[in-house]
């Protein structure tokens, strides 16, 4: 699944929230069954790719690296949230709000 995206809104973990206009691709590549259920995919954007799993085929978690989490949920329409955790000494988070194209 190739999902092409802009994100329309940036709000960090404190709540303010600025416009934005940033292309965004994502592409979702199979890659079988996830342990506990679901799918795992392949999940690359921009230049970083990442294994994420999904147990419905709408919402994707999945890691950069130890102390990251994110999470791509299907919202209605064409729109997606895009949820971003950095855990450790001084944790962030940070959510965009997506416009995307139909997949295909």
């Amino acid at each position: 699944m190739h999902l092409e995206c802009r994100v329309v809104m940036r709000c960090d973990g404190a709540g303010t929230c600025a416009a934005r206009d940033e292309p965004v691709t994502f592409t979702l590549d199979p890659m079988g069954a996830a342990e506990g259920g679901g799918t795992r995919y392949l999940i690359s954007w921009r230049d970083t790719s990442a294994e994420a799993v999904s147990r419905d085929g709408r919402s994707f978690t999945f890691s950069e690296g130890a102390g990251d989490v994110q999470t791509l949920l299907a919202g209605n329409g064409t729109g997606l949230v895009w949820h971003r955790l950095t855990e450790g000494a001084a944790p962030s988070a940070t959510v965009d709000f997506l416009d995307c194209e139909a997949p295909r």
